[in-house]
Order: C-alpha cells, then sequence, then structure tokens
C-alpha cells in the first residue's frame, strides 16, 4: 500500500534489535527463533488537506511478533513481553517521517505444538494508526 511507510517501520523496528528478523511478508524467510512481521492492512479514511491540495491518509498496521522455544518458555516469554513494551514506548504516539503513529490495540497469545517434542509459541499482535499527508 505505501512501500515507503513500510521500509519506515521495518528500519525503526530493526534498529530496536529485540528480534532475529524484521519481515514485511509472511513469504520472506524468517531467520533464528524470533520475528516480526509488519503489514500495512488497509486504508481506513482519506480525507482532502490544505484546501484540496493534498490528502490526509489514515492507515491501519499490523505488527505481528513471535517466538519459537523448545525448552526455556520463561525466558521467551520475557523477550516477548520486553519486545511489546519497546515497540509501545517506541509507537504510543510518535512520528515516522510525515507520518504520525499511535498505537490503537495489543494482544499476546500462547500455543503449544507437538511433534517429536513439544514446542512453545509465544506471540502477540499490536495495531497502529497511521495518518499521513500526501501532497
Amino acid at each position: 500500500m505505501d512501500d515507503e511507510l513500510e521500509l519506515q517501520l521495518k528500519e525503526t523496528i530493526e534498529n530496536l534489535e529485540i528480534v532475529d528478523t524484521v519481515v514485511l511478508d509472511f513469504q520472506e524467510k524468517l531467520d533464528g527463533n524470533s520475528a516480526i512481521i509488519i503489514s500495512i492492512d488497509k486504508i481506513n479514511n482519506i480525507q482532502p488537506y490544505l484546501d484540496k491540495q493534498g490528502n490526509l491518509i489514515e492507515y491501519q498496521a499490523t505488527i505481528f511478533g513471535i517466538w519459537k522455544s523448545d525448552d526455556n518458555p520463561s525466558e521467551i516469554i520475557e523477550q516477548r513481553n520486553h519486545a511489546i513494551r519497546e515497540l509501545l514506548s517506541t509507537f504510543i504516539k510518535t512520528r515516522l517521517g510525515n507520518s504520525e503513529v499511535t498505537v490503537t490495540s495489543c494482544d499476546k497469545n500462547v500455543w503449544r505444538d507437538r511433534t517429536n517434542d513439544t514446542r512453545y509459541y509465544f506471540a502477540f499482535q499490536m495495531t497502529l494508526k497511521i495518518k499521513k499527508i500526501i501532497i
């Protein structure tokens, strides 16, 4: 939807150094035991701006984080929770280029996968509202 904005989000999250991999698409290779996937999901609103010389576009973006654990779930839970705290403090209300970013929700998830051994996955999903002026 907005490649420049997605790349700014990716770079900002990579600079936090809270996961092994940050990607813009589920098709990209995920390296390591933790990853964040970024997606600008939809346009919520478009309004004329500056006497119709530009537009104010409101996007909804999702940041999805996942950690895999084979042996020490408590350490992985702490890593996930640390990542959430870092993202909240970064995006609670900030500017990213000429965009205003606000966190609107955050949910945590845990699930278990049994193959030959038990593997746990700890995840979160954070929703952002992004307002960008395009002239």
